[in-house]
This record gives C-alpha cells, sequence and structure tokens, in this order.
C-alpha cells in the first residue's frame, strides 16, 4: 500500500513573560513636563499678582494729581472769591493792618497748598521708581515664564521621540521574538524529518513506531508520522491504535485520500467491509485516479460477495494503471469466485511476471492450482497442477519468512 510522505509545517504557542512594573523614560518625562507645566502656572499667577499691584499703584498716583489738582483749584478759587469780597466789601480804603493781615493769611493758604503739592510729588515719584524697580522682576519673570513654556515643549518633543523610539524598539523585539519561535521551530521540524527518514528506513517495526513516535512529539502536526505509525501498528494487529492516528490524519488534512484508503483497509482488517467501502468512496470522491482507492473497494466487495460491482472496480483500477500487480492478483481472486478458474490463472501469472515476489498472488495462484487440480481429470496434468501449487506454496512461505 502506497502512503504520503509530505512534510507540513506548525504553529508555536508562547506565553508571554510577566515582569514587575517600573517607571519608564517615558513616563518620567511625562513627570517633568507636569512639574513644569504646574511651575509655569505658578509663575503666570505671581506675574498676574505683580501687574495688580503695579496696576493699583498706578491708581494711587493717578489719584494723588487729580486730588492736588482738585485742591489747587479749590484753593484758587477761594482765593478769587476771598480777594473779590474784600475788594468790594472794604474797598480801597480798608486800613493798612488788615491788608497786611489778609495778605499773611492767603500767603499761608498758597504756602500750604504749595507744600501739599510738593508732597503728593514726591509720593508720585515713590511710586514710579517702585514701579521701575519692580518692572525688572516683571521682565525676569516673562522671561522665566517664556523659558519655562519652551522647555515644556521640548520636554512633550522628547516625550515624542521617546514614544516613537520605543514603537520602534518594540517593532524590533517583536521581530526577534518571532525569529526566535521560527528558528525553534524549523530546528525541531528538521530533527522531525530527520526522525521520520530514519523510521521510514527501519526494518524493525517496533524502533520505527518509536522514531515516528519522537518526531511526532516534535512535530505535533506531523500528518505522515501518524499515516504510517498506523500503518505498522495495523500490521502489528494494534487496531484501536492504528484506527486513533488514522483519525488524526484525517483531523490534520480532512482531504487527504490516502489516509482514507489506509483507515479502508484497516477496517476490512477488522471484519467491517461496509465501513471500509464508505472510506473508499471518499478515497475515490478526494482522488478519482487512486487506482489503489478502487483496488482495495474491490476486494471490499469480493468480500461482501458483491461480485459484479468488485469486477467493476477492479477493471477500473487497471485502466487507470496497467502495471499495478496488486489489481491483477484482485482479479484474479474474483475470477476465482466467479468460477473462472483458467482467466483467474492467467492474472496471477501476469501479477507475478510484473512483481515475481508478490507474496499474496504466489499463495492465491496456489489455491488455483489446487482448484483446478481437484477439477482435472487427467492425471499427467493433475499431478502438474499439484506440483504447481506446492511450488507456490514454498515460495509463498519462504517469501513470508523474509
Amino acid at each position: 500500500m502506497l502512503f504520503s510522505l509530505n512534510v507540513f509545517g506548525q504553529q508555536k504557542k508562547t506565553v508571554p513573560m510577566t515582569v514587575q512594573p517600573q517607571k519608564t523614560e517615558v513616563q518620567v518625562l511625562e513627570e517633568t513636563v507636569l512639574q513644569l507645566q504646574a511651575e509655569n502656572q505658578n509663575m503666570q499667577k505671581q506675574l498676574e499678582s505683580m501687574e495688580k499691584e503695579i496696576e493699583i499703584c498706578r491708581e494711587d498716583v493717578r489719584h494723588k494729581e487729580s486730588t492736588i489738582n482738585d485742591n489747587q483749584g479749590h484753593w484758587l478759587t477761594i482765593l478769587s472769591i476771598v480777594i473779590g469780597a474784600i475788594v468790594m466789601i472794604l474797598g480801597v480804603g480798608v486800613p493798612l493792618f488788615l491788608n497786611n493781615r489778609n495778605e499773611k493769611y492767603i500767603e499761608k493758604l498758597l504756602s500750604d497748598a504749595k507744600q501739599e503739592a510738593i508732597s503728593a510729588k514726591e509720593q508720585a515719584e515713590k511710586a514710579e521708581k517702585a514701579l521701575n524697580s519692580i518692572q525688572p522682576q516683571v521682565e525676569s519673570v516673562k522671561e522665566q515664564v517664556v523659558s519655562a513654556t519652551e522647555q515644556a515643549e521640548q520636554a512633550k518633543q522628547a516625550v515624542a521621540d521617546i514614544g516613537e523610539l520605543r514603537t520602534h524598539v518594540d517593532a524590533i523585539e517583536k521581530k526577534i521574538n518571532e525569529d526566535a519561535i521560527e528558528v525553534e521551530k524549523a530546528s525541531k521540524e528538521v530533527l522531525a524529518n530527520r526522525l521520520f527518514t530514519q523510521a521510514y528506513s527501519e526494518k524493525d517495526s517496533s524502533k520505527a513506531i518509536a522514531l515516528y513516535t519522537k518526531a511526532i512529539e516534535l512535530k505535533p502536526d506531523f500528518a505522515a508520522a501518524y499515516n504510517n505509525r498506523g500503518i505498522l501498528l495495523s500490521d502489528l494487529k494494534e487496531f484501536k491504535e492504528a484506527m486513533s492516528d488514522y483519525n488524526k490524519v484525517m483531523e490534520l488534512d480532512p482531504n487527504d485520500a490516502d489516509a482514507y484508503v489506509n483507515r479502508g483497509i484497516l477496517k476490512s482488517s477488522m471484519g467491517d467491509n461496509e465501513e471500509a467501502v464508505i472510506d473508499y468512496d471518499k478515497a475515490i470522491e478526494l482522488s478519482p485516479n487512486d487506482y489503489a482507492a478502487y483496488n482495495n473497494r474491490a476486494c471490499s466487495f469480493l468480500l461482501l460477495g458483491k461480485l459484479d460491482k468488485a469486477f467493476e472496480d477492479v477493471n477500473i483500477a487497471l485502466s487507470k494503471n496497467k502495471n499495478d500487480s496488486y489489481s491483477y492478483d484482485t482479479r484474479g481472486q474474483i475470477l476465482m469466485a466467479m468460477g473462472e478458474n483458467e482467466q483467474a490463472l492467467e492474472d496471477f501469472n501476469h501479477a507475478l511476471s510484473i512483481n515475481n515476489l508478490l507474496y499474496e498472488a504466489y499463495v492465491n495462484r496456489g489455491k488455483c492450482y489446487r482448484i483446478l487440480a481437484e477439477t482435472e481429470e487427467d492425471p499427467t496434468k493433475k499431478s502438474d497442477y499439484i506440483a504447481k501449487a506446492e511450488a507456490d506454496e514454498k515460495k509463498a512461505e519462504s517469501l513470508k519468512k523474509d
């Protein structure tokens, strides 16, 4: 029976590794940015407070100047009224001592007003000086605010750059991990293929099964290894284990026609030819040119006593491969079941001309010679048939031991 040696790949699952959380450079920079922004806001508040104080000072100065101007106007008005009243009431004939007295009073009023104006002017100058002294501090705060803003923007840009770099690093790490997984997978696949080759060449079935098992352990989806191990297990009559392997092949590759053929052979060996025919039907559906599937289905039909269907299938098999010794042997058996022993003998001879080591053909031809001998009346021919039957039985026995 033929079987596939195709090698299939596998996907290995990886478990992510867990680590304790730590602050990254990005988190540190983000905290720095937040701190700079907080300091920037505090400086902005200080600047606003100082500007409010300056505005209050300016308002006080303006108020003082307005008060001085109002007082000067007020006193000048009073003086004008007083002087006019004196001139109108007293006239030029007022006594001289009153004039001197009034002049002194007026001079005092003017002196007081002038002194108050000087004092207000001095306060205004002090306020201006205070304003001038504060102005550099205000400018310095403004410069600090601008500098802090620039630092914050630079920090944000650094965070963005580091984030982009982190993305590239993550991509590289991912690629390295993927490559490592692929390398490990390739290494296991190479070793599994090597074990498969050793198993295929191994003559000892038990050792071959052990090698196929190791190959499957390294490569759990190795369909060809399951298939070949199933064949060996079936030959050793370990039908349950063989069935499990064939089922696994179909699970991995539902379109593997060879697996259905092999499972059909196994079911036939277990005496379940009806189920075997179902597997052969599926194999033929998947691979219409598979002559082995037709030949094996013919064998099951023969065992079920459906000789017409068996004969039809074996002829299809031979039409697809005229040099298949197994199909000639099968047709010989069908012809024997039909009572066509002479034609059966021709098919057995043809099978052995193609493959002179075909054990089954020697066994079946020996049986055919025995049947011919039983019906032969000529003693010479009868003796010849018996001799040929014994020779075939002896040859079959020697091939079985090998």
